[in-house]
Order: structure tokens, then C-alpha cells, then sequence
């Protein structure tokens, strides 16, 4: 045989093996060729386009606008009270702790003034406390509100009842009632304000239309309840029935 006739038979071998190759060849699972016929491993799946995510703003299924609306509006509603809630619970706090600490400032000059004892010298004494406090603290610290913290700390000395009073009363209720003459007479208004939740302006009004002096010629023609008037009447009468019964 010739050396072209040999060549093109190899030739004709190659193309047959390659021919049979590209039938029987399969990608396994594992990633390697196979090229058996009857191989136990199936052909490794084809990998799936995943659909594009949802779009900001599409409807959900199953919830339409309104049903999202309704949901929404109730989650809403009960963080609004949560957050209403801490606030009182806050603004509650910030009163005592500003009353508390008006009141100790004012206690504490109150004792420092008394150590001296030469009242002549305490109006020149608070004036430059009042300069000096403003230049290190700011506003806040004038002479007159520095004598409102004295004549609050003198009306109430014990810090206990202030700290008590301070959860109901504001620091402007405490120096309206201060201004009051007399224990018995301030001690009726601050239940009343406290019973009827009455603000500074209301409380002075009440003061104006003399309150108390009415509320004693009335208790003068009036017995004390008895036990069941006491249990149907409101509020307001009760801290009345109980400020004329402990005077």
C-alpha cells in the first residue's frame, strides 16, 4: 500500500472515532465526560433564568390597596400610642426633675441666707448668685426667679411632698400656690388643682372668685355625706367633703 493511500485511511479512522464521540458523549452531574451510552448518572440539569424580583410599589397578591391601607393604618396606630404614652411618661418626668431641682436650689440658698443671718444683705447676696449662675449656666437664674425658688422652698420645706406633688403639679403651679396665704388655704387649692386638673390661669380665676371662702360658708351649712351620698358623688365634691371634714 502507498504511503497517500495510508494516510487517508487513517484519516477516515479519526473521523469515524470522532463522529462516534460526538454521540455517545454526555456532561454528567459531576461535570466529567462520559462516554458510555448507559452511564447511571443523568445529564446535569440546565440552570434556570430566576424571573426579575418584584418591583417597588407592585401590588402584593392577594392584598389590594385598600386591604394594605386598613393593615397599615392599624400597625400605625398602635405606635402612635406607644410613642404618646412615653411621651407623658417623659414630659412627666422632666416636670418632677425640674421642679425637684428649682425647689433644692431654692432650699439650699434658703439655708446658706439663714447661716448668715443678716437679712439686709440677702437681696445683694441673690443678685450676684443670679449674675454668676446666668454667666455659667445661661438663662433661667434672674433675680426674681431665684426669689420664686426661695418663697417655693419656704411654702414647702419637705422635699418628700414635693417630690409627690411634683407628678401632678407643674413648677408654675407651685409658685402660684406659694404666693397663697395661709398652710389650710394653699392646701385647698393644690387638692383642687390636683382633683380638677385645673391650669396656672384656672387656678388663679378660682383664687379670684374666692373659692375658698365660699367653700367654707357652704361647709358651715352642709353635714358630711353619708356612705352612700359618698360613694355616688363626683370627685370634686369628695376633696371638698375631705378638706372641710380635716379642717
Amino acid at each position: 500500500m502507498s504511503a497517500p493511500s495510508l494516510t487517508r485511511g487513517r484519516q477516515n479512522s479519526i473521523s469515524r472515532v470522532i463522529k462516534q464521540l460526538s454521540t455517545t458523549t454526555n456532561l454528567c452531574m459531576t461535570g466529567s465526560l462520559c462516554r458510555q451510552q448507559t452511564c447511571h448518572l443523568p445529564p446535569r440539569p440546565v440552570s434556570k433564568i430566576r424571573p426579575p424580583a418584584h418591583r417597588a410599589g407592585r401590588r402584593e397578591e392577594g392584598l389590594n390597596p385598600g386591604e394594605l391601607l386598613k393593615i397599615g393604618s392599624r400597625i400605625t396606630d398602635g405606635v402612635g400610642r406607644i410613642i404618646e404614652q412615653s411621651r407623658r411618661t417623659i414630659a412627666v418626668y422632666l416636670n418632677g426633675e425640674v421642679s425637684l431641682t428649682y425647689w433644692r436650689i431654692g432650699k439650699y440658698i434658703a439655708g446658706e441666707l439663714d447661716s448668715i443671718g443678716n437679712e439686709k444683705y440677702g437681696s445683694k447676696i441673690v443678685a450676684t448668685v443670679s449674675r454668676l449662675l446666668t454667666g455659667r449656666f445661661g438663662k433661667g437664674y434672674t433675680r426674681d426667679a431665684i426669689f420664686r425658688m426661695l418663697k417655693v422652698a419656704r411654702a414647702y420645706p419637705d422635699e418628700e411632698i414635693v417630690g409627690t406633688l411634683s407628678r401632678q403639679l407643674t413648677w408654675h403651679h407651685f409658685i402660684e400656690l406659694a404666693e397663697v396665704k395661709g398652710s389650710t388655704k394653699r392646701l385647698f387649692y393644690q387638692q383642687m388643682t390636683i382633683v380638677n386638673g385645673w391650669s396656672v390661669r384656672q387656678l388663679r380665676e378660682q383664687q379670684d372668685a374666692m373659692a375658698y371662702e365660699r367653700t367654707l360658708i357652704a361647709a358651715s351649712t352642709v353635714c358630711l355625706p353619708s356612705t352612700s351620698n359618698w360613694a355616688s358623688s363626683s370627685p370634686n365634691t369628695r376633696a371638698r367633703w375631705n378638706f372641710t371634714s380635716s379642717t
